[in-house]
């Protein structure tokens, strides 16, 4: 099932070949099959026409991979080498089937290729933006990279980018994290704020969405776990409050059911998700990580197994999204802390879901 918006496009203007990005002449891995995933999407050869291989840039993790948006900002283009290169030759297949299905999260790989020589020489993909371009009107209350594990972070708070500053950029130890240490910078301090809302906050839908988000997401980690084995992948989750006359203007993105909305009073609470960065195996790098972030770091440690990780995924966004009734959604923050029982712990965080104006 695709969007209004998408669904569309002519089917005609669908045909052709890419035999070009930015400029460069490419070699495309396994195109057959990604070429099925931008039919079905009602995707143009020319999607990728203006890119430009100079706006790559860091993306701030710890994989060294540069990437880079399209002019329109609906696709990313990303740089891959090493062990998940050759995992996404190795599934592209299976993983475009599973793509196909309606009732999935996971974001949808559109092509794989090779630059041979050049300044911009080696192996990208091409996938799509899982959160969508916000008119001039809107902007981010929140939006967030979630793994169910110490690695949760805040990517934009109140419209403005979050500083990633990881502790190896400058402070010393794991403790140094409390606000009056002398280690620290406003910018190390607004990150693990940021982090500490990632974790703590939930997710307010109906019902209905409520078991809509849990079976997809049950259905992606069970593909995840047992057809391709991988782990250390993200839930990225967009919040836009905005009032309800705004909601036609919402956009929409690939996924057909977003974004999930919550009312509350004159004001709306748009969702918008998709998995993401998933392709890392369990090699023997990420066990010998494993055992030593088990010995020294902060837990819950992102760097387990696939199963043990699909599982903690799995119940980590069970208890995340909190389904109430219609007829409490209109209600303020001393209702969701009685269906959370124990759970909370910073509420002006989860009162933010009410108000737009909330500063989280």
């Amino acid at each position: 099932m695709l969007s209004a918006e998408l669904a569309m496009e002519d089917p005609l203007t669908l045909s052709g070949s890419i035999t070009s990005v930015g400029g460069y002449p490419v070699h495309l891995f396994n195109d057959k099959h990604f070429a099925k995933a931008r039919s079905s999407l009602k995707i143009k050869p020319n999607f990728l026409n203006g890119f430009d291989f100079g706006d790559l840039d860091k993306t701030g993790g710890k994989s060294g991979e540069v990437l880079a948006f399209t002019a329109d900002k609906r696709y990313i283009v990303k740089s891959i080498h090493g062990r998940e290169h050759e995992t996404l030759l190795d599934i592209t297949e299976v993983l475009c089937n599973h793509l196909d299905q309606d009732d999935k999260l996971l974001c949808s790989f559109l092509l794989h290729f090779e630059i041979r020589t050049g300044p911009a020489a080696g192996c990208y993909f091409v996938m799509n933006n899982c959160l969508p371009v916000l008119p001039d009107s809107m902007r981010w209350t929140r939006t967030m990279d979630l793994k169910g594990c110490i690695d949760d972070k805040t990517m934009v708070a109140d419209g403005k980018k979050v500083k990633q500053v990881h502790r190896q950029d400058g402070c010393c130890w794991f403790g140094c994290d409390i606000e009056w240490s002398c280690c620290n910078t406003p910018e190390r301090i607004a990150y693990v704020k940021g982090k500490r809302v990632a974790r703590d906050i939930k997710f307010v839908v109906s019902p209905e969405d409520k078991r809509y988000i849990t079976k997809a997401i049950a259905s992606d980690v069970d593909f995840l776990q047992n057809t391709i084995q991988t782990m250390d992948y993200s839930l990225m989750i967009g919040i836009l409050e905005c009032s309800k006359d705004q909601t036609p203007n919402l956009p929409k993105t690939h996924y057909p059911n977003q974004p999930f909305l919550t009312h509350h009073g004159d004001s709306v609470t748009a969702y918008y998700f998709g998995i993401i960065d998933y392709l890392t195996v369990w090699s023997a790098k990420k066990k010998l990580a494993h055992i030593i972030k088990c010995l020294c770091a902060p837990k819950p440690i992102a760097t387990v197994n696939p199963t043990a990780y699909g599982i903690r995924f799995e119940e980590y966004f069970q208890d995340k999204f909190v389904a109430l009734r219609v007829r409490r959604v209109h209600v303020l923050a001393a209702d969701i802390f009685a269906v959370l029982p124990g759970r909370v712990r910073f509420p002006s965080q989860h009162v933010a879901l009410f108000s737009p104006r909330s500063n989280m």
